[in-house]
């Protein structure tokens, strides 16, 4: 019998392998990313220069902000 990993990977099962973990690389050019352009994003936005992090993204699916 052939045991096969299932459906999802190591997401789906909550399993993960140290080495995978290991050599994972940054896959985006920006320090943090905010989901969301209403107030707490914009807030968690300010908060990031008030920190003094500058290379950050917010996103909103939406044509303006402010929630």
């Amino acid at each position: 019998m052939t045991s096969h990993p299932p459906a999802g990977g190591p997401a789906a099962t909550g399993i993960f392998h140290e080495s995978s973990i290991l050599q994972t690389t940054p896959a985006s050019p920006f320090d943090a990313i905010v989901i969301g352009a209403g107030f707490g994003g914009i807030c968690m936005g300010r908060a990031l220069l008030r920190a003094g992090i500058r290379h950050f993204l917010i996103l909103e699916r939406a044509d303006d902000i402010g929630g």
